[in-house]
């Protein structure tokens, strides 16, 4: 019992660590797995990665308008990984709604990167 008792201020814990560094709303009653989830999503490594990844897909679709614009033909590769770019966005939507649930469509950028991807 004294186990459990720690367990459960150890999640308190982190849910009010997470809730100074975070811009979710939080709750006690959610699951380990969602609780690593949005500290995932909503950390700052994440965000570079994505951001990263926005990148390079911009620079690809600019190449592949080009060599389209051209007449050239666009290599497999970048097609692949135009495609693998898009389900990242995806998977990151959908952990961002699995996380956020009713609170998904009240996050401005949720709805963008909804309406862009």
């Amino acid at each position: 019992e004294d186990s459990t008792l720690a367990d459960d201020s150890a999640v308190k814990a982190k849910i009010e660590a997470l809730r100074r560094d975070h811009t979710i709303k939080l709750r006690a009653d959610w699951s380990q797995q969602r609780l690593r989830l949005a500290d995932t999503i909503e950390s700052d490594r994440w965000n570079f990665v994505l951001g990263m990844v926005i990148g390079i897909h911009g620079i690809l679709i600019i190449q592949e308008t080009d060599l389209r614009a051209s007449g050239s033909k666009v290599e497999i590769w970048r097609v692949a990984t135009s495609i693998a770019f898009l389900s990242l966005y995806i998977m990151d939507l959908a952990v961002r709604l699995y996380v956020t649930q009713s609170q998904f469509f009240q996050g401005i950028w949720n709805v963008l990167d909804v309406c862009v991807v």
